[in-house]
């Protein structure tokens, strides 16, 4: 069977549909077609719904994509700000940034021990373990300040 092809119509509803700023009546009568109508190509027609799919999508991406590069830009500063804070030990968030900065780049410590210590089928209480674990990379943390 033939893939059917979209009319201008149906492409122009699928464009406003996925940016989200109209009503489906709003987008029906800046078209030029029935609500029901649109309501019909969403809910009975593969091909629309397909690209309809496709276009949120890539839309989604899209929109991710520049969120990040927008970021990025302040990145170097919130690193900077986040480095400022780990080492400054007046600062009562200093254990915080701390943490972070090992979370990110190690992954979550908490989880890694639990993971661990459940892997060994240990019964005992992890409490200690996790105290001296992050004592123990809190104190490497100081010395290499």
């Amino acid at each position: 069977m033939a893939k059917k092809i979209l009319t201008e119509q149906q492409k122009e509803c699928i464009n406003l549909l996925v940016l989200g700023t109209m009503s489906k009546l709003q987008i029906a009568n800046s078209i030029g077609c029935a609500e029901k109508t649109i309501y019909n190509w969403v809910n009975h027609n593969p091909e629309f719904r397909d690209s309809l799919q496709k276009c949120s999508d890539l839309f989604a991406e899209t929109k991710i994509l520049d969120a990040k590069n927008k970021l990025s830009t302040h990145l170097d500063m919130a690193i900077a700000n986040l480095v400022e804070i780990a080492n400054d030990k007046s600062n009562s968030k200093q254990y915080e940034a701390n943490k972070y900065i090992i979370d990110r780049n190690l992954g979550n410590t908490t989880t890694k021990v639990e993971n661990s210590l459940v892997d060994n089928n240990s019964n005992n209480s992890n409490s200690d373990t996790d105290k001296s674990y992050l004592e123990e990379i809190e104190q490497e943390l100081e010395e290499a300040n």
